[in-house]
């Protein structure tokens, strides 16, 4: 047993437990996970039954004691959200398939390259009438491009599927500059297009099938990589569709679900910061390139477990390893056993509220970043840390985060604040979500003139 726990009676720890996750819950900033969890009452008996989602979510199974009626709709929703072909009718080749996970946007990135691997790899379609035209060219493996800015979930499942990077293999380019792991970034932190291009031209030159995967929102400094100006470049590197030899999965893992309801407001005309048209990130299966997204809704709407959303094209699903008579149902996911009260709870919570609601809640946080970012400027100048000039770096108004130079131990302790290594220094960032109100903001502008030098 941990030394803190000896010296107290069970009752004692529990809640010495509750209070401090409570005020540490209250000033939570640096992570892209909503505090603001409320577990509606009507939901309660459900914790007294273990519901199971075992296997596909569009096969009942055995294990009746489930909630995949409630998964279905949830993934209807976000079919609807990212506007998926055929909307409503899902699990066949000309629409789209998926499922909850429950690791959250991790697994949806695990999943999502597992399934390109695979599809890349010439595995067999679940749907025949999808069947790969063609098989891989030179049956080389796949390799994944992805910048370094990009999620660490991603470079681990890379690392689990044995999936290539670049660097994998003893590549230089006509130049003689060697292959990279990652590809470069700009400013913003989003992929860097011409080096994406240029690397992904002569891996496939080499007989390589690509997999790209892409940011909406999920680096630390919240960049969108431009998903519609590099699939307007694709045709510098295939010059045949036909065979499909590349896969575009996007981690949308908060932005995934914001972004949808900020185009409505932008078309609206009522979204209170000024953007062109045209420079509104759109990652979804409007554009025909994208092959699987993942999101994590728990992040957004605030929920006491972690769960995620993968969607792909029905005609990219490909038939499971195994297809066990135990369970009833293809062992299509790669969790197995999913949690169907997570779906009841994001079922429920999309089902009681409005679209104007959403649209309201996404229009009110902007204002807060925008207000915790006009603060924080006031620090500029004023501020020291470590005798240093503290920085802040301005916000991208499609996601909710702001960085800045990173302050002490005891306000990263206090305010649960990430940091990361970066060519500006080491930086922190705080995430406004729904928990997230002005108070909490002078909360941590106050806390950062008492605990460093303020002029």
């Amino acid at each position: 047993m941990p030394d803190a726990l000896k010296s107290m009676s069970h009752q004692q720890q529990l809640d010495d437990f509750i209070q401090k996750t409570t005020q540490l819950a209250e000033n939570f900033l640096g992570y892209q996970t909503s505090q603001h969890v409320h577990f509606d009452t009507a939901l309660y008996p459900l914790l007294n039954l273990n519901l199971l989602n075992l296997g596909d979510a569009y096969t009942e199974g055995n294990f009746r004691v489930n909630a995949k009626v409630q998964e279905q709709a949830v993934l209807d929703f976000y079919a609807r959200h990212w506007n998926a072909p055929n909307a409503g009718t899902p699990n066949n080749a000309d629409s789209y398939w998926g499922y909850v996970t429950t690791m959250g946007s991790t697994e949806g990135n695990l999943f999502g390259l597992w399934n390109a691997r695979d599809y890349l790899s010439g595995g067999k379609a679940w749907f025949p009438e999808a069947q790969l035209k063609a098989p891989p060219r030179k049956n080389l493996p796949p390799v994944l491009l992805t910048s370094r800015e990009t999620h660490y979930s991603v470079a681990k499942a890379a690392h689990i599927l044995g999936i290539a990077l670049p660097s994998s293999f003893t590549y230089c380019d006509p130049q003689g500059k060697p292959a990279p792991d990652f590809i470069g970034s700009d400013e913003s932190g989003a992929i860097a297009i011409d080096e994406l291009v240029h690397w992904a031209g002569f891996l496939f030159a080499q007989g390589h099938p690509l997999i790209f995967a892409l940011n909406i929102g999920t680096t630390f400094k919240g960049a969108f990589d431009p998903i519609e100006k590099i699939v307007a470049r694709l045709p510098q590197i295939f010059n045949d569709d036909s065979a499909r030899n590349y896969w575009i999965h996007v981690d949308a893992a908060i932005c995934g679900n914001t972004l949808p309801w900020i185009e409505q407001t932008q078309q609206a005309g009522d979204w209170p910061f000024e953007l062109q048209a045209d420079q509104f990130p759109h990652f979804d299966f409007r554009i025909p390139q994208v092959s699987s997204i993942c999101a994590s809704p728990y992040k957004w709407m605030g929920a006491p477990f972690p769960f995620g959303v993968y969607l792909t094209r029905g005609q990219f699903r490909l038939q499971p390893p195994v297809h066990p008579k135990y369970i009833g149902s293809p062992d299509s996911t790669f969790s197995g056993s999913r949690s169907g009260l997570a779906c009841v709870y994001a079922w429920h919570y999309f089902a009681t509220k409005t679209n104007t609601e959403h649209l309201q809640e996404v229009k009110a946080l902007q204002h807060v970043v925008d207000y915790a970012y006009s603060e924080l400027k006031k620090l500029e100048g004023r501020l020291r840390i470590d005798e240093k000039p503290f920085q802040v770096f301005s916000p991208n108004y499609l996601a909710p985060m702001i960085c800045f130079t990173q302050p002490n131990q005891n306000i990263i302790d206090q305010f649960s604040l990430a940091s990361e290594d970066t060519a500006k220094g080491t930086l922190s960032h705080i995430i406004i979500l729904k928990q997230v109100t002005t108070a909490v903001i002078d909360r941590f502008i106050t806390s950062l003139k008492q605990e460093h030098r303020y002029e």
